[in-house]
């Protein structure tokens, strides 16, 4: 697979999990018997450490680049939703939510991505078409998670895809870095 194609699927990967967890986490919340305040301050602090991910995270790949903060963000995501798989109370997803929500925030990073690896004549396409896949797995996260919720009174699973979901991509992106030099 080319590096193309493995950065839009590692953006498809983003879109499931990060939509996932704002749609589902204040149900999960609510199921495993917090209070409705409680669950929406979980998404209330994965929103605030969201604003201080994008602040710092550049900072982070100006360091150490663009693709390992990239694959590192996505591993550790798929590691949060296996936490989030086992939490049973109001301080694991307060954990969650600190860590998922800074994390996240790699999402910015596309664009220079797509410009240092395919250069910069046409960084509104191909950005734009990274940003469609991420848009498709938007969509499709939540929908398919409902669905397995649905199905099997749990939202176990559902979890276990998105951590899936956040390990391929960072293995994608991973893959995608080896051995080849970015443009720039």
């Amino acid at each position: 697979m080319s590096p193309f194609w493995m950065i839009s699927v590692a953006w498809f990967c983003y879109g499931i999990f990060y939509q996932t967890a704002l749609v589902h986490v204040v149900p999960y919340a609510t199921d495993i018997g917090m209070s409705p305040i409680s669950a929406a301050t979980v998404l209330m602090i994965i929103g605030i450490t969201g604003t201080i991910g994008r602040f710092t995270l550049g900072y982070v790949a100006d360091r150490f680049g663009n693709m390992v903060t990239t694959y590192t963000s996505c591993g550790i995501i798929g590691l949060c939703y296996i936490g989030l798989m086992f939490s049973t109370g109001l301080s694991a997803l307060y954990l969650f939510a600190v860590i998922f929500g800074y994390v996240v925030a790699f999402g910015l990073l596309l664009i220079p991505i797509m410009a240092e690896y395919f250069g910069l004549m046409e960084v509104g396409i191909i950005s734009g078409f990274g940003i469609f896949t991420y848009y498709v797995g938007g969509a499709l996260g939540p929908l398919t998670a409902g669905g397995i919720f649905d199905a099997a009174g749990s939202y176990h699973w559902a979890f276990a895809a998105c951590a899936a979901a956040g390990l391929i991509g960072a293995l994608l992106i991973w893959l995608a870095s080896v051995g080849r030099k970015p443009l720039s």
